[in-house]
């Protein structure tokens, strides 16, 4: 298929510990570096002037709730109680910039909601607010979380997402929200998601083409519950518009189809919308003509290495 690439043969290696990429990028085993490990972006960019390249990738990573499971279920303040609560922008912060604080369902760059303009995250800062968290878990049911049950958070494991996890209990816990941490292997876990084997989970969705279908549609559609609709969520004025958007070939007739489906699922509060990715990579001094593109996307074919 194509040209014939530059390269005779590409070698991934796997790492179980992502803080020992660097030891192997030092010792000189690895051209390439796909996503700098947590904590160590600052001092890797420094470290190595020019070779890193920061890419925002068309991603978005929050923690959604199970709709159809206590205590989530009918209860739309507890859910904006618990999104009013966290603060994104401590997130990317604590992530060294490799995240962009959520403004919306979709993540930056996408058509319809870059149309719209940023939409403030069911009408909260990307700083949180602790005082509007308060007053709606009291509108819950829940004054200052008496009543309310330890809430358990899954998520699979991986440094970073642990990291996202232990700050966002953080920050739970100070608005009165206990949330239990269960850190889970990712076949067991997404067995966990499929089944509905959950309350509150940690999910990441990379755009399969650069289009606000890409998100809304797999996610939210009640047809794609049991597929990609892992948090059950069902509305039926959401469906009509995510179908009539796919059949109108009017661009901007279609961005307003999209930019209403978002407004009512930020509305319904199917999950916290805590940011959109942005990766950054280390590459050796000899790489020549690598691409990366918001999709994540890193063709081969014209890469070759200096001498």
């Amino acid at each position: 298929y194509g040209d014939k690439a530059y390269l005779d043969e590409l070698r991934y290696k796997f790492f179980k510990e992502e803080s020992t990429v660097l030891n192997e990028y030092r010792a000189g085993s690895l051209d390439f570096v796909d996503r700098l490990p947590p904590g160590l972006v600052k001092h890797t960019v420094s470290r190595y002037p020019g070779l890193t390249r920061r890419t925002e990738q068309l991603s978005e990573y929050f923690c959604a709730f199970n709709m159809d499971k206590p205590p989530f279920k009918d209860n739309l303040k507890l859910r904006q109680a618990v999104s009013a609560a966290v603060d994104r922008s401590a997130i990317a912060t604590m992530l060294e910039g490799e995240a962009a604080p959520a403004t919306g369902v979709l993540p930056r760059g996408i058509s319809a909601m870059a149309a719209a303009g940023t939409i403030p995250v069911n009408g909260t800062s990307p700083g949180g607010n602790r005082r509007e968290a308060a007053e709606l878990l009291a509108a819950a049911g829940y004054p200052g979380g008496r009543g309310l049950g330890e809430i358990e958070l899954k998520y699979n494991i991986s440094e970073v997402n642990q990291k996202v996890a232990e700050l966002v209990q953080e920050q739970l816990r100070a608005a009165g929200i206990r949330i239990k941490l269960v850190g889970m292997e990712p076949g067991a876990f997404m067995n966990d998601l499929v089944n509905g084997n959950t309350q509150m989970f940690r999910f990441g969705w990379g755009a399969d083409y650069p289009d606000p279908d890409s998100f809304l549609y797999p996610l939210y559609h009640s047809g794609q519950i049991g597929n990609n609709n892992l948090s059950f969520y069902r509305n039926p004025e959401v469906d009509e518009l995510l179908d009539k958007a796919r059949g109108e070939q009017d661009g901007d007739k279609r961005a307003a189809l999209y930019r209403q489906a978002e407004a009512k699922i930020l509305a319904d509060t199917p999950a916290v919308y805590l940011y959109s990715g942005v990766e950054t990579d280390l590459l050796s001094p000899r790489v020549r003509d690598l691409l990366i593109n918001k999709l994540d996307l890193k063709p081969m074919g014209r890469v070759w290495l200096a001498e």
